[in-house]
């Protein structure tokens, strides 16, 4: 299960970046077997069918 928290959202014209948090709760058969923390950032750019992500970065913040 991935919950995301997002931090910041700006949009200027056609681009648009957030930064969020997203956090991970990986189980089997029920039992939590890992546990992993994201800072995230994205950004999007609008089109004519809706916002499409340009860029995407990822840093791993926590691991249990």
């Amino acid at each position: 299960m991935n919950t995301i928290e997002v931090i910041d959202i700006k949009i200027s014209g056609k681009i648009a970046w957030i930064a969020y948090k997203n956090n991970a709760v990986f189980a089997v058969d029920n039992k939590v077997t890992r546990r992993m923390q994201w800072l995230e950032s994205t950004t999007l750019i609008k089109t004519k069918s809706g916002w499409k992500i340009q860029m995407l970065h990822s840093t791993v913040t926590k691991r249990e």
